[in-house]
């Protein structure tokens, strides 16, 4: 669970909401209270501001602002008074008229929605707001998508009203069925196919020929690298060696065979190792648990009657920093990753630090070098993409995942494959002045073809990534406290023929990742067995509580059947189930967000979990 919600954290790119009122402006306050020389404290939705007002104002009445200036003080206009609410009201039709809008009860009525919402807005934006609701078929739904955008303060132009309009009114599962229907070439099929969950129509040895032959020609180190580090190729063998073998290759009869650095079987369970092994720190975690490890080596190679005369820079150096990956549970995400003799060594330093300069026996000396071993398995950030992509193909072959890593790995593809993640890589390459290892990604494919490059058409990319870019703007939205996350899958790699919502919502750390040890998760499912079913899970201080909501109360003795497993898994990773409840979830009014993934049997309750 840790790793996942660590993951998501980093994953996806944040969108920052200011709650500063911006120069140009329109918003409604409510004066709390009047100051000599038109000054005042103005309540603008959750907090209270001291502004410098033009005219008198009347105590605890509403009024409709422009803000001037916002430097020292917040400087404010009045343009009208809203104790009235009619719609009627003339300091709208001013405010619409000056907007270059026609004053008609519809738009009346969304400036009046608007206001009441608490969103601030500049007039030009409201102008373009007003273009794009009268070019609507549906002028509700417009509606409802622009009020969006003004509250979470996005630009207010036609391409984010589409990719918005396009994410409520559309779902993966359908927008990539239509591009499936296309003849797309062997890459653009492949992805396609990861992506859905489903086998590609090509052979694993086509498509890894294909995927190897094109890096080798473009001069991407990706795969070489990937196989070098899971061990499949010699560290001393060198990428201009990988590339002359393969171009060798290529030029010689296509009946002798690839020089593939074995059997897939193998290849498969060496990758999807290295998978496994990826620790789920943040860069800074990593940096300190490395900086530990080397500090941890030092003190074995120092005969242990000698440890306490090391410089007292050393020591505190080397427990200031195991403090710190114990306040950040860093050694606790560490424990999945150990044998029992490892983990069970590292539980003592943990209640013990002072062992460390004490420890006679070699079982510190394994500890070590288990860690060390973890540390040489870690990859760059720009080559998870490569690695997931090659784990997502090999793994429809030889499906020798575990559950968790192999729900994890369907998350991954879905952010690293689909391209959500492009801008952010590219840039962390430019800050961190690294070259980018490109892994084509869905979105890109997408860019190509409507530019005339890529493999589809452009009237079908074109929707696509209207919703591609509507998923990621409604991804994650940031506070100064707090982060919610957002995340719709295609239900097919989970057996469903219809999406697969997740929300989640938690306080944010000094880091700016949703904290994993206090947050709030909501699946939303529609299982073949359960039907419409609600996951609730509730994480206060890594002590968490479960509620599974259905429209059968029956289905209680199932999920209770679970209870010992899942609180065993939770301890594994950190954590202590607090509760395990099943609810009757009451019918909605209205539609709840479809997600449906269908599975063969009761089991498949507890992954979701």
């Amino acid at each position: 669970m840790k790793n996942i919600i660590s993951s998501l954290g980093k994953l996806l790119e944040s969108n920052v909401i200011s709650n500063q009122p911006k120069r140009g402006h329109v918003l409604s306050g409510k004066v709390q209270q009047l100051y000599p020389d038109n000054r005042a404290t103005v309540q603008i939705g959750k907090q209270q501001v001291n502004a410098q007002l033009e005219t008198p104002l009347t105590k605890g009445r509403t009024y409709l602002f422009k803000v001037v200036s916002n430097e020292e003080m917040l400087h404010l206009k009045v343009l009208s008074s809203q104790q009235s609410k009619a719609p009627e009201s003339a300091g709208l039709s001013d405010l619409l008229r000056q907007s270059g809008g026609k004053v008609s009860k519809m738009n009346l009525q969304f400036l009046r929605q608007l206001i009441d919402q608490q969103a601030s807005f500049k007039a030009a934006d409201f102008k373009e707001a007003l273009s794009i609701l009268q070019g609507a078929r549906n002028k509700t739904a417009a509606k409802e998508v622009l009020l969006q955008m003004f509250q979470k303060q996005l630009p207010v132009k036609a391409t984010v009203f589409d990719a918005l309009h396009s994410r409520l009114n559309s779902t993966w599962s359908s927008s990539m069925e239509a591009a499936s229907t296309q003849q797309l070439d062997m890459k653009t099929s492949t992805l396609l196919a990861q992506l859905k969950g489903e086998r590609p129509s090509h052979s694993l040895m086509d498509t890894s020929v294909n995927k190897i032959m094109n890096e080798v020609r473009a001069g991407n180190p990706s795969t070489y690298q990937l196989f070098k580090q899971a061990g499949l190729i010699e560290s001393s063998h060198s990428f201009k060696e990988f590339q002359n073998s393969w171009k060798e290759w290529s030029v010689q009869s296509k009946e002798t065979h690839p020089p593939l650095p074995g059997a897939f079987k193998g290849i498969a369970g060496s990758m999807q190792k290295l998978f496994h092994d990826q620790l789920p720190f943040t860069n800074t975690e990593r940096q300190t648990w490395n900086q530990w490890v080397n500090q941890l080596e030092r003190i074995i190679s120092t005969p242990a009657g000698e440890r306490k005369a090391l410089p007292d820079t050393f020591q505190q150096g080397l427990l200031k920093n195991f403090e710190k990956l114990q306040n950040t549970a860093v050694l606790q995400k560490l424990l999945p990753f150990l044998t029992e003799a490892d983990a069970s060594t590292l539980k003592s330093i943990t209640n013990n630090p002072e062992v460390l300069f004490q420890d006679r026996s070699s079982s510190l000396q394994q500890l070590v070098q288990s860690l060390k071993h973890l540390a040489s398995r870690q990859i760059d950030v720009n080559l998870q993409p490569s690695l997931v992509e090659w784990v997502s193909r090999l793994s429809g072959e030889y499906p020798d995942l575990t559950q968790k890593n192999a729900m994890l790995m369907k998350i991954k593809s879905m952010i690293h494959l689909s391209g959500m993640q492009d801008e952010s890589l590219l840039k962390s390459a430019l800050q961190s002045g690294s070259p980018m290892a490109k892994e084509t990604s869905l979105k890109s494919i997408l860019l190509q073809s409507l530019e005339g490059q890529g493999p589809m058409r452009a009237e079908t990319a074109r929707p696509l990534l209207h919703f591609l870019n509507g998923t990621q703007l409604n991804a994650l939205q940031e506070t100064q406290q707090t982060l919610q996350a957002s995340l719709q899958f295609p239900g097919s790699f989970v057996g469903s023929s219809e999406d697969v919502h997740m929300n989640m919502e938690g306080r944010k750390t000094s880091k700016g990742e949703i904290d994993p040890d206090f947050c709030h998760i909501l699946f939303y499912l529609n299982l073949e067995h359960l039907n419409e079913t609600i996951v609730d899970l509730s994480i206060s201080d890594r002590r968490v509580g479960v509620t599974v909501m259905n429209k059968d109360r029956s289905i209680e003795p199932v999920v209770h059947s679970f209870k010992n497993k899942l609180a065993e898994g939770l301890e594994a990773l950190g954590y202590e189930l607090n509760s395990l409840n099943v609810r009757t979830l009451k019918p909605e009014p209205g539609p709840v967000s479809p997600q449906e993934h269908k599975e063969s049997s009761k089991e498949g309750v507890d992954l979701r979990i």
